[in-house]
């Protein structure tokens, strides 16, 4: 994850990164705070109408936000790998059992909808490997 402000147990990390940036920018002369701010705040949810259509794509900065924020779904299985050990250290707070349900729950999601990525550009170079990556981690994740 990429916020500024980043808790494994809160839901409103964007929200406080969103403020990071309003203090932040309120000390500069940085003239675009409102736009960034609305981006962090937007990209909270971490989907849009482009990851659920399977015909469009979404072009705006919002869109590439995510997408890149999200882009590690769709590296080499190697690092893809490292990644997912290094998250289940983030989450040591919870026991084996809680984590495997809590992660087998969000990769199970990223599988249902139509699109992981929603500009083309990540769709067509990460779908497919974030696919087969996430389906290789619940296959690992259901044998333990």
């Amino acid at each position: 994850m990429d916020d500024l402000e980043y808790d494994v147990n809160g839901h409103d990390s964007a929200e406080k990164s969103a403020q990071r940036v309003r203090e932040f920018c309120s000390e500069t002369t940085f003239d675009q705070q409102n736009y960034v701010v609305d981006l962090i705040v937007q990209s909270g949810s971490n989907c849009t109408d482009a990851h659920l259509n399977k015909e469009s794509y979404g072009s705006d900065d919002l869109h590439y936000l995510i997408d890149f924020d999200s882009g590690f779904l769709g590296d080499d299985p190697d690092t893809y790998r490292s990644n997912s050990e290094s998250i289940r250290k983030e989450y040591s707070h919870l026991n084996d059992k809680d984590y495997r349900e809590q992660r087998l729950k969000l990769l199970q999601l990223f599988i249902q909808i139509p699109n992981i990525f929603a500009t083309k550009e990540f769709r067509e170079k990460y779908e497919k490997q974030a696919r087969e990556n996430i389906a290789t981690e619940i296959e690992l994740l259901k044998e333990e």
